[in-house]
């Protein structure tokens, strides 16, 4: 048996790193279509639909916790690159110290929140900003 060369399976590895992240990428946008319930009719009807989303949660002691999620959606209509950036982030224990509480912030960018399928997105969620977690979390 011979040994294969290291960096033919080093760049084999990154294929496979950067295949993974297509294929979640692919999942999270197949979810977000059949929560927002996006149809194939207006899917048609623009281009370059692309979903990306992570979800990370950090527990260094017993009473803290953080979590960070971000879902970004952009794709082209009428030749212009619409966008939807949404950012979550959680601290527990909160900004005031209390252990029990978190503090939450939610920024939601869009540069066309008028668009049909950005309006769909958002109207999922509700004044809730905590929802947005909760339904990131879904499409990884």
């Amino acid at each position: 048996m011979s040994l294969r060369n290291i960096d033919d399976v080093e760049t084999e590895i990154e294929d496979c790193k950067n295949t993974l992240i297509a294929l979640k990428n692919e999942r999270a946008k197949i979810k977000l279509c059949q929560i927002a319930k996006i149809s194939e009719n207006q899917l048609s009807k623009i281009k370059d639909f692309q979903v990306t989303c992570s979800f990370e949660e950090l527990s260094p002691s017993e009473y803290a916790l953080y979590i960070n999620c971000e879902l970004k959606v952009s794709f082209t209509r009428h030749s212009i690159k619409r966008n939807l950036y949404i950012k979550y982030a959680s601290r527990q224990p909160d900004d005031d110290g209390d252990r029990y509480s978190s503090s939450i912030d939610c920024d939601i960018d869009s540069n066309k929140k008028n668009d049909p399928i950005i309006k769909k997105i958002l109207d999922i969620e509700d004044d809730d900003e905590d929802n947005w977690k909760y339904l990131i979390k879904q499409f990884i």
